[in-house]
């Protein structure tokens, strides 16, 4: 999970909404921004949570760091995103 210190999250809603897909399953929660990407991205102003096997995904097929990752920090919303939607087409 990726949370800004100046949000809150109420954590029974949370496990009731992650209660609800299997524990092997491609999760990827958030307030959905649908640009720049075919399939839009999570806000990381808003926080996102991604499953362990999202993790996998990104870590497997995604950028070959340092070359293939943005150096701007400010993108990691986006980047999280967009290689989610590469990763996992």
């Amino acid at each position: 999970m990726y949370l800004l210190t100046n949000r809150y999250v109420v954590w029974e809603n949370l496990l009731r909404i992650l209660g609800e897909h299997q524990k092997q399953s491609l999760v990827y929660l958030g307030y959905h921004i649908p640009k720049l990407i075919p399939h839009g991205f999570a806000s990381g102003g808003a926080g996102y949570v991604i499953s362990k096997l999202a993790v996998q995904k990104i870590v497997e097929l995604g950028p070959k760091f340092p070359a293939d990752c943005p150096s701007d920090a400010r993108l990691e919303d986006y980047t999280v995103g967009r290689y989610l939607h590469d990763c996992c087409k």
